[in-house]
């Protein structure tokens, strides 16, 4: 009979000040397990106040698009929606195990010997000191809120 167990479960708001950072969410494995569950969601995803995603558009090109380079990018109307953008990385016992760079807000993952989610690696996942990585690419709303469930199987 297989056993799961919670090793992480989380929630956290962010800001915008936090667009472009990593947050490193620790969790402890205290012995060999069959697989990991990784439940990762994100809200809001989309940014709906069209007056002010017009003017983070208009500042975008100013910097990444100045004078008559703006040519080429076409009306601001084109970039949207804005869109909140959040990602997850698995870190085990040292090694990187993958990553899910996904647009999706609401993922779920699974690692193990036998099976691993697009992104990340197959493998033991040896007891140790574990890490969730929260890439936190861009928040355009007023905040964000995610949410983590890591869980583990054991093979009894």
């Amino acid at each position: 009979m297989n056993k799961k167990i919670t090793l992480l479960d989380i929630s956290k708001t962010i800001y915008p000040e936090d667009s472009k950072k990593n947050i490193i969410h620790g969790f402890k494995v205290d012995k060999k397990l069959k697989s990991l569950f990784i439940d990762f969601n994100y809200q809001p995803k989309e940014f709906d106040n069209l007056e002010k995603a017009k003017k983070y558009i208009s500042d975008g090109f100013d910097i990444y698009a100045p004078g008559e380079f703006i040519k080429g990018y076409g009306k601001w109307e084109d970039y949207l929606p804005l869109l909140n953008l959040v990602t997850v990385s698995l870190d085990g016992c040292g090694e990187y195990r993958g990553c899910a760079h996904r647009h999706s807000n609401n993922q779920h993952h699974e690692i193990g010997t036998d099976i691993a989610s697009p992104g990340f690696l197959k493998g033991l996942i040896q007891p140790g000191l574990w890490s969730l990585v929260v890439n936190v690419h861009a928040v355009v709303t007023e905040k964000c809120q995610y949410f983590i469930k890591v869980e583990g199987e054991y093979a009894e």
